[in-house]
């Protein structure tokens, strides 16, 4: 008989996979059931200015960093995930967040 936390990380690995997360995940080299804010926008912005690094030609860098974003926005989305753990994790406003929502509210002149 196989350990339970083996099958409770197939069990998660699957649901992850069948709400279409799988590629978001792979997209930003993030491990499966990812669910802390900062990780997932900092891994998006790794993979970004890697592919302004890398990539010369215009339209696939747009078409990839497209890619980037797309994969973060559905891995920030508290409404893709089973998890009820996750989405708890997702809604979680940390001190930076909050720092950047505040000087946005602050009028420019």
């Amino acid at each position: 008989m196989p350990p339970a936390t083996t099958s409770v990380l197939t069990t998660r690995r699957k649901r992850s996979l069948s709400n279409g997360l799988g590629s978001a995940y792979a997209t930003l080299g993030l491990r499966v059931s990812e669910a802390r804010v900062d990780a997932i926008r900092s891994a998006a912005q790794a993979s970004a200015a890697k592919l302004q690094e890398v990539v010369a030609d215009p339209n696939q860098r747009i078409e990839l960093l497209s890619s980037v974003a797309t994969s973060a926005y559905r891995l920030l989305d508290p409404r893709r995930r089973a998890n009820r753990l996750e989405r708890i994790q997702l809604c979680i406003v940390s001190e930076r967040a909050s720092e950047l929502q505040q000087a946005a509210r602050r009028p420019l002149i």
